[in-house]
């Protein structure tokens, strides 16, 4: 059953640039709908277009429609546009960084969901939202409630924005990237979370990724945008083997391998690290950032640092960056 339904739409800049031009596709419950370009293409583009968010008043629907079920979303009143906007169609966000509000406690952003929509009693809200942050997979539900979003690792402030975005089990998710920024086991984790909210809950899933990797992991069907325009369009089991444009093909060979590359030739050291040792004071006592760690980086070599990309690898970071400041200060 078609849930979403975008007609030939156009979005433009002005009078005579044209974002998005003459985009057609289904997005069907409980299927995801993969929605693939690159930066540019105007993936994200038709994503505010169909939550009346576009980032600019000279970027405007100038032809084709948008269909949620048998309504038209296109110039329907704002009031009319809110009522569906988190309720019937939600959105994830690429950076939950910038969605949330730094300055406001996880909770009380959760309140607003419901408050906005008039769905949840107020004395209920707070037991829906553990119950969405533990269906979230996030630890101790509580203390993230209570928390800050600099508080929280990049992949729980995702895990926040996707309880939010879930809080009203709408029909549509749209996910704008919402897996860019983060580790690669944070992302399988985010990717699995999404799969199986969709399977408990029937949702239809417009998923916008540059990445056909992910495609490959989550997509029932694909449709490839290259300068606003749809390139080729199908079911993704046969568009992955089989795909007929140049520029999808050129997408999917884009795909890494996991053969390691040839290494340079040995070479002097440049920078040697030996046992560095950092700690933090935080009221919840003393953390140990870095506990021994040493690195030795070499000339015309490249040395990776990997790891999960949670509060203490961040930190670990942020005490490479002071320490590497501090060498290249003058003594």
């Amino acid at each position: 059953m078609t849930v979403l339904s975008i007609n030939n739409l156009q979005v433009s800049y002005g009078m005579d640039s044209h974002i998005v031009k003459g985009v057609s596709f289904d997005v069907e419950k409980s299927k995801t709908t993969c929605l693939v370009g690159e930066s540019g293409s105007g993936k994200s583009m038709i994503a505010n277009a169909v939550m009346d968010l576009l980032p600019s008043k000279k970027l405007r629907i100038t032809g084709g429609d948008i269909r949620y079920h048998d309504q038209t979303l296109v110039g329907r009143p704002a009031r009319d546009i809110r009522a569906i906007r988190g309720r019937s169609i939600s959105m994830i966000f690429q950076d939950p960084m910038s969605a949330l509000n730094p300055v406001r406690g996880i909770r009380t952003q959760f309140d607003e969901v419901f408050s906005s929509h008039n769905i949840e009693p107020e004395q209920g809200r707070r037991a829906r939202m553990l119950e969405l942050l533990e269906l979230a997979r996030l630890p101790n539900p509580p203390r993230i409630l209570d928390a800050y979003p600099f508080e929280l690792s990049g992949g729980q402030r995702q895990r926040v924005m996707i309880s939010m975005a879930m809080a009203l089990n709408p029909d549509v998710l749209i996910a704008d990237e919402p897996t860019t920024a983060l580790d690669v086991t944070t992302q399988a984790q985010i990717l699995g979370l999404i799969r199986d909210l969709q399977r408990d809950f029937g949702t239809a899933v417009l998923f916008i990724t540059h990445d056909f990797g992910v495609v490959a992991q989550i997509a029932d069907d694909v449709v490839v945008l290259r300068h606003g325009e749809v390139v080729e369009h199908g079911q993704a089991a046969h568009l992955l083997k089989n795909a007929e444009n140049d520029y999808t093909r050129e997408l999917i060979s884009a795909i890494p391998n996991w053969h390691p590359r040839h290494a340079t030739p040995e070479a002097p050291a440049l920078v040697n690290a030996v046992d560095v040792v950092k700690t933090f004071h935080t009221k919840s006592g003393e953390v140990k950032a870095l506990d021994r760690v040493s690195l030795r980086a070499k000339r015309g070599r490249q040395l990776a640092s990997l790891g999960k990309a949670d509060r203490e690898s961040r930190r670990l970071q942020n005490a490479l960056w002071v320490w590497k400041r501090r060498m290249r200060a003058p003594s």
